[in-house]
């Protein structure tokens, strides 16, 4: 067993990213880089220098389709939700290179292999949104407690809630996770003028977009590489980051994640 290193590692992402990217691309598949992904496309064309991780970004369609046909081709990369593995119990998914695995500090990330991230992109309501969002943060509360409950609130409530949260049976958190997914897939994307990555959107909604915002492509270089973004890229890094080519404080331009990875051999 042998140790990854950060750069062993960002090579083995960017890997994946390629095979999915061919493979979205071969099978008429939308996909966007989002997130830090996307800012450093952008703004350095690879990696941010800090960063260590990759996300992309699908429409809920091609995002429930991507995963229904991936993991059919023979590979060492295959694709990990909890549609298919209640031992993944999240509500994005992942694609992992299997001969691989990390070590994190949540319990139900230990044995996943270097991976990147892949987000769906939902509809939202147009009159009701802020009563729809409030009852996804309530469920969403309960995912985080259930899961990150290694991670000690520093509120004594929040601590008080996180430990009640952490003794329901986890078949009834999955009940509450099966409950949430369908409340993310209520509104059809395609029929919605604004969409959201309503798996993580917090209470800024900086993942609240215009749907028009997305509906065409262009292509950016990333680690020598050209991947799809969404045509107004500069609109999504906005409602994201603000600012988005103003460096942040030296302080704050360090890793994000914490966790080990290593070859399974």
């Amino acid at each position: 067993m042998r140790k990854i290193s950060l750069d062993e590692m960002k090579k083995i992402q960017l890997e994946i990213l390629i095979d999915v990217a061919r493979f979205c691309e071969e099978n008429g598949i939308r996909y966007y880089l989002t997130y830090g992904t996307l800012l450093g496309a952008v703004r350095h064309k690879g990696y941010i220098p800090w960063d260590d991780d990759i996300d992309i970004m699908m429409p809920r369609p091609d995002y429930q389709r991507f995963l229904n046909i991936y993991n059919v081709k023979k590979s060492h990369y295959r694709s990990r939700s909890y549609y298919s593995d209640s031992k993944f119990p999240n509500l994005f998914a992942r694609v992992e290179d299997i001969r691989t695995f990390q070590k994190e500090k949540l319990i139900y990330e230990n044995g996943v292999g270097v991976s990147i991230d892949v987000f769906p992109l939902d509809g939202v309501p147009k009159y009701v949104f802020s009563i729809y969002l409030r009852f996804i943060e309530v469920l969403k509360l309960v995912w985080h407690c259930r899961l990150q409950h290694m991670i000690s609130p520093k509120s004594v409530l929040k601590r008080g809630l996180t430990f009640m949260i952490t003794k329901i049976p986890f078949g009834i958190y999955l009940y509450c996770l099966n409950v949430m997914d369908k409340m993310l897939r209520l509104f059809s994307y395609d029929n919605s003028g604004r969409v959201a990555l309503l798996v993580v959107i917090d209470r800024e909604r900086r993942e609240l977009f215009e749907k028009e915002m997305l509906e065409k492509t262009v292509l950016l270089e990333f680690e020598n590489n050209y991947f799809s973004v969404p045509y107004k890229y500069g609109d999504v890094l906005n409602a994201l980051y603000g600012d988005y080519m103003k460096l942040p404080p030296e302080c704050e331009r360090v890793p994000k994640h914490s966790f080990e990875a290593f070859y399974k051999e």
